[in-house]
């Protein structure tokens, strides 16, 4: 989507133009994710585009003081020097107030093929094509990546547009990611590693991070699905991955913040300590063996039936031992031993054992296992990946159902946790837990009939859900970029089912949703299945969706397997 003038149209691009350009885009934000200094990433972004990508002259810049002034970052001046212009490059509403109007109307990219270009002092020095894509944060459109053909650039086409958009969208991520890891340092030093500290950031971090993370996984999968090309398919096929891998650190980090001083004991249902263990032991197997490891799985003793305790939790202890012993033993085996022995008073002790044969744990850095972001090997040349947070959650976890751990270790010999707990025998009462989520009635119409509304105030989210919602052969849906907005919607038109973002401007999505079951839009969504989407992945937040009325909820980044099932389980009664 573009816009421009009635001046001559731009040369045409390479039929290749795109498919060399995606590799060099992969290859820049590998760079870029090795940079610690956020301006550091502005500065590279501006010398790669210029010398990799072949814009000749491009800048970064910001808005300042709510859309009042427009800030330079850096550049390339007219002699296609790279420039510092955080100092002495800012443009007034009068320059900032005609963009903004062009972003309201064109979200994606736009181009004038006759527009005034400036020297470093933002004099009007010539007129030619400009390019600009817009940068985002959350949502929020917080400035824009510009190229112009003040120096003769070869890669000033027909395709710009697109190339510049992917390019925007990998800076502001890569620049974004940066600017909250600095604060966070910032900030850890300032409140001395306080643990409420680390949460509110850790939450901040998990939404910052989570909702460009949708579009980048949601659209690497489509990429997937709907790629001719094996190389295209390849190298979608690595941005997904990747991505998996920063989720699953992500989650690591947000699963320790939000275990801090907690009691699990709210979390407990039936469950059967002896089956988890299992089959946990089984989901690990093939990995083992692709490691020419030997893991084994044995009962000590004759405990039948279940129990009170968090299986989530359990499994996520028994998981995160498994999966280190597995890590760090290069040859032998992994052995797993579950014990129960119940008690007089009517509860049963059961103790998990997970001995390796692996390198074994230093003795200088036994006193520290179980402390965030530790690694066992943590030197510059180490060998395994992560970034040592699973014993520090087994900890907390073990420590939230009331139960202890300890270790023994022998350097080259192997390494044996044993964790204990003690558990009520569960009750014959009905697990409600159980149950469905879904209440709503069950959708009687083909899919490609079904009037479908997203209500997410993130462009890039609701393009990626329009693409899914087709893939599954359902119609274009109705889109609206706030609450308010699709507030008037939901009051005029009947709907099969809603997808609501929790965090929207004007009417929050949980308001919304309380409003629609209340009456207070109309009667005729008043039961439509509603799903919740959020960045924010806590217990709690889902919790506050289903007691408003959402039938199904959704935490960012899913993959369009994960919407499918959303959606049959929000429409079935």
């Amino acid at each position: 989507m573009s816009s421009e003038n009635s001046s001559p149209s731009l040369p045409p691009a390479p039929n290749d133009f795109l498919q060399r350009a995606i590799p060099k885009v992969r290859q820049i934000a590998k760079l870029l994710s090795s940079l610690e200094d956020p301006d550091d990433v502005l500065r590279y972004a501006v010398e790669q585009g210029r010398h990799t990508l072949n814009f000749s002259r491009l800048s970064v810049w910001f808005f300042d003081g709510g859309f009042h002034a427009l800030k330079g970052t850096f550049g390339v001046d007219p002699d296609g020097n790279v420039v510092d212009e955080r100092h002495n490059k800012v443009f007034d509403h009068g320059t900032v107030g005609p963009q903004r109007q062009a972003w309201e109307t064109e979200p994606y990219y736009f181009h004038k093929t006759d527009s005034p270009l400036r020297d470093s002092e933002g004099g009007i020095i010539a007129r030619g094509v400009h390019f600009t894509a817009p940068l985002y944060r959350g949502g929020e459109l917080t400035g824009y990546l510009s190229v112009d053909d003040l120096i003769e650039s070869p890669s000033i086409n027909a395709k710009t547009g697109p190339l510049l958009c992917l390019y925007a969208e990998v800076l502001a991520g890569q620049y974004y990611t940066k600017l909250a890891e600095q604060t966070a340092r910032h900030a850890t030093k300032a409140a001395e590693r306080a643990d409420d500290i680390k949460r509110e950031f850790l939450g901040m971090l998990g939404h910052e991070v989570r909702t460009p993370l949708n579009a980048i996984l949601g659209f690497a999968q489509l990429l997937c699905l709907n790629e001719t090309s094996q190389e295209q398919r390849n190298l979608a096929l690595t941005i997904e991955q990747s991505g998996d891998h920063l989720l699953s650190m992500l989650s690591s980090m947000m699963d320790y913040a939000n275990l801090a001083d907690r009691d699990l004991s709210g979390r407990y249902q039936p469950c059967d300590p002896i089956e988890i263990a299992r089959e946990t032991v089984d989901s690990f197997t093939q990995i083992a063996r692709s490691k020419n490891l030997h893991i084994t799985f044995r009962h000590l003793g004759d405990f039948e039936g279940t129990v009170m305790a968090d299986p989530i939790g359990l499994r996520q202890i028994l998981s995160n031992l498994v999966q280190n012993a597995i890590k760090f033993t290069d040859s032998g085996s992994v052995r797993v031993i579950a014990q129960s022995q119940p008690k007089p008073n009517g509860s049963v002790a059961i103790q998990y054992t997970v001995e390796d044969t692996g390198c074994g744990i230093a003795v200088d850095q036994r006193h520290s296992v179980f402390e965030p972001f530790k690694q066992i090997d943590s030197s510059l040349t180490r060998a395994h990946g992560g970034i040592g947070m699973g014993l520090a959650i087994v900890n907390r976890l073990v420590s939230g159902m009331r139960g202890q751990i300890q270790f023994e270790s022998e350097t080259l010999i192997g390494t044996s946790f044993k964790v204990d707990f003690q558990f009520d025998y569960a009750s014959d009462a009905p697990d409600v837990h159980s149950s469905k989520i879904g209440t709503r009635s069950q959708l009687n119409k083909e899919p490609s009939k079904l009037k479908i509304l997203i209500a997410e105030d993130n462009a890039n989210n609701r393009l990626l859900l329009e693409h899914f919602l087709r893939q599954l052969g359902y119609p274009s849906p109705t889109q609206a970029n706030d609450g308010e907005t699709a507030r008037t919607l939901i009051e005029r038109t009947p709907y099969d089912f809603v997808l609501l973002d929790l965090q929207m401007p004007e009417v929050d999505g949980l308001t919304l949703t309380r409003m629609i079951r209340n009456g207070q839009c109309g009667s005729i969504n008043r039961d439509v299945p509603i799903i919740g989407l959020t960045a924010h992945n806590i217990q709690y937040d889902r919790d506050r969706a289903i007691s408003a009325g959402m039938d199904h909820y959704l935490t960012k980044p899913f993959k369009i397997e994960h919407l499918r099932d959303a959606i049959e389980l929000a429409c079935v009664r």
